[in-house]
C-alpha cells in the first residue's frame, strides 16, 4: 500500500505551465523527487537539498465549518437479561404411521430324526395278470457297407451328331480381358513423302501469380489483391483459388440448438478480367465450429474469344455488417486455347 506520485521525464516536468506551489513529482531521468517553490519560481531536487532550520509558526487559520454528520453506527449487542419461564406443555400429537416390517429371522435348527417304526407283515401274492398286446415293430437297422464296384464295360461307338438346337435367349457374356500385347513387328521401309502442314499451337499456361498475404481490407469497395496478364487475344479457361477470413461473429447453429458457430460471411470477393467482362463475385458464406481461414476455389471458361490480352485479377471487399476482411494464398491460372 502507498501513494504513487506522478512520474515524468525532465522535459515533461519543465514544460508544466504555472505549477502549483509545493507540487511534488518524480523525475525518471534523474531518479529523484522534485517539488516546486513559488517564492523562488524554481524546482527543488530532494536528492540534493539539505533540511534548514524550522521557521516561525504562522498564525492560526480560521476554523472550518462543521462537517456533514456521519451515518448511524451499527446496533449494539443484545443485553444479558434472565430467560423467561418455560411455557405449558402442548397436547400430544396423533400417532405416526406404522413402521415397515422387520426382516424375517433365520430358520431354527432341524430336530433329530425319530426312530424307525416296526416292519409290517407281508401281504398275500396276487394272481398273474393277462399277457399284454405285442408292441410295434422296431425301426430298421442301418444299411450294410456297399459291395465292391464291378469293372466298367467297353465304351460303345459315338452316335451321330444331333441337329443344332435353337439359339438360347440368355444375355451375352461380359467381354473378356484384353490379351497381352504382341511383339513389335519389324520396322517398315522409310518413306520419303512430303512434309505435312504445321499443326495448331498447343495449350498456353500461366501459373504462379500468388500473393504473399494476408491482405487486409476495411472498405466495402472491391480492391485488387493480385493480377495476372494474359498472353494475347483468344479463348481462355481461368481458375483461381484463395483463402478468406473476416472479423469473427458468433451465431447460433440452426441444426443444433444451443451450439454456437463462427460466421465468416464478412468477405466479398470478385474475379474478373480487368475490364469487368468476366465477372464473378460472392461471399465466403460459411459457419464453422472453429475460427480460421476458409478456402475458395472457382473456375470459368470464357465462351467468346478476346480480341485483346485480358488482365485477370482477384479483388476483395468487406460485406455489410463487418469491419474487416482478410485474404491470403490467392493464385490465378489461365489457359489460352488457340
Amino acid at each position: 500500500m502507498g501513494v504513487l506520485l506522478p512520474r515524468m521525464t525532465t522535459v515533461e516536468r519543465l514544460s508544466i505551465v504555472n505549477p502549483a506551489d509545493t507540487l511534488l513529482v518524480f523525475d525518471t531521468d534523474s531518479q529523484c523527487y522534485f517539488f516546486f517553490r513559488t517564492p523562488t519560481n524554481s524546482w527543488v531536487n530532494l536528492c540534493n537539498s539539505s533540511v534548514g532550520s524550522q521557521g516561525p509558526a504562522g498564525t492560526n487559520g480560521t476554523n472550518g465549518s462543521d462537517g456533514v454528520t456521519g451515518p448511524t453506527g451499527p446496533q449494539g449487542p443484545t443485553g444479558a437479561g434472565l430467560p423467561g419461564a418455560n411455557g405449558a406443555t402442548g397436547a400430544t400429537g396423533p400417532q405416526g404411521p406404522a413402521g415397515a416390517n422387520g426382516a424375517n429371522g433365520t430358520n431354527g435348527v432341524t430336530g433329530p430324526t425319530g426312530p424307525q417304526g416296526l416292519a409290517g407283515a407281508n401281504g398275500t401274492n396276487g394272481a398273474n395278470g393277462a399277457t399284454g398286446v405285442t408292441g410295434p415293430t422296431g425301426p430298421q437297422g442301418p444299411a450294410g457297407a456297399n459291395g465292391t464296384n464291378g469293372t466298367n464295360g467297353v465304351t460303345g461307338p459315338t452316335g451321330p451328331q444331333g441337329p443344332i438346337g435353337p439359339t438360347g435367349a440368355g444375355l451375352p457374356g461380359a467381354t473378356g480381358a484384353t490379351g497381352p500385347q504382341g511383339p513389335t513387328g519389324p520396322a517398315g521401309p522409310t518413306s520419303a513423302g512430303p512434309t505435312g502442314p504445321t499443326g495448331p499451337t498447343g495449350l498456353v499456361t500461366n501459373i504462379g501469380y500468388a500473393s504473399t498475404g494476408p491482405v487486409t481490407s476495411s472498405s466495402n469497395t472491391f480492391a485488387p489483391v493480385i493480377s495476372a496478364p494474359g498472353s494475347g487475344g483468344g479463348k481462355y479457361t481461368v481458375w483461381f483459388s484463395c483463402e478468406v477470413m473476416s472479423d469473427t461473429i458468433i451465431v447460433a447453429d440452426p441444426l443444433n440448438p444451443g451450439l454456437q458457430k463462427y460466421d465468416y460471411d464478412g468477405v466479398r470477393f470478385t474475379f474478373d478480367d480487368g475490364n469487368v467482362l468476366l465477372p464473378f463475385s460472392g461471399g465466403a458464406d460459411v459457419s464453422v465450429a472453429q475460427p480460421g481461414w476458409h478456402p475458395i476455389a472457382y473456375s470459368l471458361e470464357v465462351p467468346m474469344p478476346y480480341t485483346f490480352a485480358p488482365q485477370f485479377r482477384i479483388c476483395i471487399a468487406v460485406a455489410p455488417g463487418h469491419a474487416r476482411a482478410y485474404m491470403r494464398r490467392a493464385s490465378i491460372t489461365w489457359y489460352r486455347h488457340n
